[in-house]
């Protein structure tokens, strides 16, 4: 880990945290244990529409947003309660056997994941039984794995090495055996990605050339799907996975890749907390239904990842400021990105590789076709109606007085959520950031005109890098800090 540098940009109560003796007797169990129940209850809620809204759904989902607020209020509690103060988290090897620190909540966290997984299909149209049944005995030895090597009092690095290794081989195998036991899921962005890779390769312009229906006009979610309907920076990686392996979803399964390590870079190699956040992610409930469904979140999750990880292993990296940019590119919901980058960069070389990359990922269908880009890739998403199936806050005042909102009203939350965690969080360096990001993301979503299981599977990815920063703050906030203005 790079040493935390005292010249200017640094910050005291972000960059030095207090031995791990002095802080445990005032920090308690709340934070790791409200951290942990956040990420479960964001699982529970997809498994139990699948993505979409049930009463139980929503209330999990405010149930974790709440357990985030405690988080966040608990860790700036501690920071301000005098400088030098590591907030709310206990060094799980370091520190001790305290029962509630984050490395047992996680374990725990781990167990109820599997357990969730357990309870549900993990993809809509598989091919036959074997796939769920190889996915029950991985989940049920992992579970046994768990159990002997992160909570039981005696247990060896070696165990612990052995279990997440597999563990990792068997989660990423899982998603590989899922593009064979699910090819063709009966969804439309699968074809929408699958064809317009096919047109983009033949030398065609996918935003002006049909997709096929794929529910043969027995579906009407308010739209028309005509051409490719996102950003081209998803297009690029699409078609690239398209061109080598007949299935773009190879690249979604590349970016949790990315993810995996750079969790591992944030949460501190070899450490149980880096470990249980990779178990995390690759054993969410709902991780291998957004792979069969070949949703773009995964992209967004690994440029972030990517961010972060070069970051970590420069701080003055443009390489970084360049995947931030890509990330920007993705998707429009990332908006509020843009300004929460400013709390952990502000040198104008790495902000202007950052607006460059964004716009350079556009510029190539600008140019092709102007009218047939800014239709598709740009006002199809914005204009796109609210779903009363959408998992927010905004189906349930329509279930209960008919009310509905346009993407106006998550706008408007989205902003003030950014400001105020801006405000709140800016002087906590990366820890600050990841909180940032976090709550105003999830708020986007709840107050949103729609969202489903990708939606909050982000969420999830974004808790998992802020739960291993808050594992280890000191370092992680080091990282960022050293070339903050």
């Amino acid at each position: 880990m790079r040493q935390q540098q005292s010249g200017r940009g640094s910050n005291p109560s972000a960059d030095h945290g207090p031995r791990s003796g002095s802080a445990r007797g005032s920090r308690g169990p709340a934070g790791p244990a409200a951290g942990a129940f956040a990420i479960v209850a964001i699982a529970g809620a997809l498994v139990s529409g699948n993505g979409r809204y049930t009463h139980l759904a929503i209330f999990l989902l405010l149930s974790a947003f709440a357990a985030l607020v405690l988080l966040a209020a608990e860790t700036l509690r501690q920071a301000g309660s005098g400088a030098g103060q590591r907030p709310v988290s206990i060094v799980g090897d370091e520190a001790g056997s305290g029962l509630w620190d984050w490395e047992r909540v996680l374990a725990v966290a781990l167990l109820l994941f599997l357990a969730l997984g357990l309870a549900t299909p993990p993809g809509e149209h598989l091919q036959g039984p074997y796939y769920r049944v190889a996915l029950a005995l991985v989940s049920l030895v992992l579970a046994g794995g768990v159990w002997a090597a992160f909570l039981r009092r005696r247990s060896h690095s070696s165990a612990r090495r052995t279990v997440f290794v597999a563990a990792v081989v068997a989660g990423f195998g899982l998603r590989l055996g899922m593009l064979w036991a699910s090819p063709a899921p009966v969804i439309d962005v699968f074809v929408e990605f699958q064809e317009s890779a096919q047109h983009l390769l033949a030398g065609l312009n996918p935003y002006t050339v049909p997709v096929s229906d794929v529910y043969r006009g027995t579906q009407d979610y308010g739209y028309r799907l005509l051409g490719y309907a996102y950003l081209p920076a998803n297009l690029y990686l699409q078609t690239v996975a398209y061109a080598l392996a007949g299935d773009f979803r190879y690249a979604c399964i590349a970016a949790e890749a990315v993810v995996a390590f750079a969790l591992c870079r944030v949460a501190g190699p070899g450490r149980r907390v880096a470990m249980l956040a990779v178990l995390l992610f690759l054993f969410h409930p709902r991780g291998l239904f957004v792979i069969e469904q070949g949703w773009t979140e995964p992209f967004i999750a690994g440029a972030f990842a990517l961010f972060l990880w070069l970051r970590a292993r420069r701080t003055a990296s443009l390489g970084a400021a360049a995947a931030y940019g890509y990330m920007l590119s993705l998707k429009q919901y990332l908006v509020y990105f843009v300004l929460h980058l400013f709390m952990i960069e502000r040198r104008g070389k790495a902000l202007a590789v950052a607006a460059v990359t964004g716009i350079l990922t556009s510029v190539p269908f600008l140019v092709w076709d102007p009218p047939s880009f800014l239709t598709y890739a740009v006002k199809f998403q914005l204009e796109t109606p609210f779903r009363p199936d959408g998992l927010t806050i905004v189906s349930l005042l329509h279930r209960l007085f008919g009310f509905t909102a346009g993407k106006w009203l998550a706008g408007l939350v989205g902003l003030a959520v950014a400001l105020c965690t801006y405000r709140r969080f800016l002087p906590l360096g990366l820890l600050g950031y990841l909180f940032a990001v976090t709550l105003t993301t999830f708020s986007i979503f709840l107050f949103g005109s729609q969202a489903f299981c990708n939606y909050y599977y982000l969420v999830s990815v974004l808790c998992l890098f802020l739960f291993a920063a808050c594992a280890r703050p000191s370092e992680a906030a080091g990282c960022i800090e050293e070339s903050s203005p």
